[in-house]
């Protein structure tokens, strides 16, 4: 079993213009837990680029990522398709770079997406077996609660789009709030580490002054 954190970093995307979406403006989410969504900064064009990189939490049981492509366009909205993708190899080598295929709603492929995943954490070998009956069962559950518009599309998609698109613009406003509480630890950090260095430099200063002083009274003497 696998236990740690993932860094998820989409790059961009290629193929979008032959799917009719070249002027979207799009963004990448992604969750290993469906309760922990994640999501990219949004991008305009046949191949957005992104670069950002999201943190999922990975759990004992935990061996799949599921990823959307989402487009922003009020004239479409909503989910483009999406891609479920095994985690076996980046817990087992730590790192992995690949292209993963989105496949859309009526199960035809939308784009490539290029993929780039970290994890760090413990990860016991030999447990692929179990992990992928556990994958399994898991992807059964989330296919029993698959809203009714990533199933038929049409007519369901419209309004369901709109309610998705606010599920995933509260994700991007808590993702915006963990970035900033990052870069705050960063810097109290950083503050912590320089202002502990200015305060030796002065301890130094001091310490030098007084030496000099000594050694200047005993000349005197």
């Amino acid at each position: 079993m696998a236990s740690g954190q993932l860094s998820v970093t989409p790059v961009t995307a290629r193929g979008l213009e032959d799917a009719g979406l070249g002027g979207a403006r799009t963004f990448i989410g992604c969750y290993i837990d469906p309760s922990q969504k994640h999501r990219t900064r949004s991008a305009n064009g046949p191949e957005p680029e992104w670069n950002h990189t999201l943190y999922c939490n990975v759990c004992p049981g935990n061996s799949y990522l599921q990823v959307e492509l989402v487009n922003e366009d009020p004239e479409c909205p909503g989910v483009v398709g999406g891609a479920r993708v095994a985690l076996f190899q980046v817990f087992n080598e730590g790192r992995v770079e690949q292209w993963v295929t989105i496949v859309g709603h009526q199960n035809e492929p939308v784009a490539q997406l290029l993929l780039h995943l970290e994890f760090k954490g413990e990860f016991a070998a030999g447990d692929e077996e179990e992990q992928h009956s556990r994958g399994v069962e898991q992807e059964q559950e989330e296919e029993d609660g698959v809203p009714t518009w990533v199933k038929f599309g049409g007519a369901a998609l419209g309004a369901a789009a709109v309610v998705g698109l606010g599920v995933w613009a509260y994700h991007e406003y808590k993702e915006d709030q963990e970035e900033e509480e990052r870069k705050k630890e960063e810097e109290a950090g950083e503050h912590n580490y320089y202002g502990e260095g200015h305060r030796h430099e002065d301890e130094d200063e001091d310490g030098s002054s007084s030496s000099s002083s000594s050694s200047s009274s005993s000349d005197e003497e």
